[in-house]
């Protein structure tokens, strides 16, 4: 009896050693993934990860972060099927259902990730992101009552997020809601702000109320800071696409899925420079 309690007890030391030579591995796995996903090195955090997972693969966090990775990719259904995983683990992971959620938005599926979005709000109701993201994902749909009312709690949370402010200004532009949008936009707008995109909205909220000598100084100024720039207008002149201009997400997401290399501020002073033309060049 005595030998059997002995060996026990050997059994169980060499247990908890091996655990915790599998726990510093893992630790040390982890470092290094960290270290490649701060760097942009994404399929060599994703290598490292899934070594961790040969170790543990109920590991949420290495799920989740291969989810990021391959979001960052844009292989939106293999973060989906990652998300997934770290879900199953832990049903809780609030961090898995808003990126989850985002990864369904960028595919189309926004029943699926309002579900998401919502869940996610469920298990911490106050975060900000949660609310943006909702309120990106109603716009889309333009139910802007709903998106205001997100972008609202949002920006009452985060007073000092231009974001922020800028999807809030631009939801009620489109909702019609001309003075509000202006309101908000002159919180984006101080003497130094070179806030461009916060300029060309605040130009055409200007524009709808009847004050034109003052959105064409907004345009004016966007143009000179493109010129400094070099824009190169023609390559932004020559792209016929139809889309709304005004939803400068969905048009950037237009732009890499053509990879036609055109950033969104070249669409913004080509933009700007129209409204120039149709409006203050008498």
């Amino acid at each position: 009896m005595k030998y059997i309690i002995y060996l026990l007890i050997i059994l169980n030391f060499i247990g908890c050693s091996q655990e915790s030579n599998n726990d510093k591995t893992i630790y040390g796995l982890k470092e290094t993934a960290k270290n490649l996903y701060n760097k942009g090195n994404y399929k060599g955090t994703i290598n490292i990860l899934q070594e961790v997972l040969a170790i543990d693969s109920k590991d949420s966090i290495a799920y989740y972060y291969i989810g990021q990775c391959y979001l960052k990719q844009q292989r939106f259904r293999k973060s989906i099927d990652s998300y997934n995983s770290a879900i199953s683990i832990g049903n809780s992971y609030q961090y898995a259902y808003i990126s989850r959620g985002l990864a369904k938005y960028k595919i189309g599926e926004l029943e699926e990730a309002e579900i998401d979005y919502l869940k996610a709000l469920e298990l911490k109701p106050n975060d900000h992101r949660v609310m943006n993201n909702l309120g990106n994902l109603y716009s889309l749909k333009k139910d802007y009552s709903n998106a205001i009312s997100n972008y609202e709690k949002a920006h009452n949370l985060r007073e000092n997020n231009h974001h922020y402010i800028y999807n809030l200004a631009n939801t009620y532009y489109k909702n019609k809601r001309y003075i509000d949008a202006k309101s908000m936009l002159k919180l984006n707008l101080t003497d130094s702000s070179k806030d461009v995109r916060s300029s060309l909205l605040m130009s055409k909220t200007l524009l709808q109320l009847d004050n034109s000598n003052k959105a064409c100084e907004y345009l004016s100024d966007i143009i000179e800071i493109g010129n400094s720039q070099g824009i190169d207008y023609y390559k932004v002149e020559n792209i016929e696409i139809e889309i709304d201009l005004n939803n400068l997400s969905s048009f950037q997401e237009v732009i890499d899925v053509l990879n036609i290399g055109v950033r969104s501020n070249e669409i913004i002073y080509f933009e700007a420079t129209n409204l120039q033309k149709q409006y203050c060049l008498n």
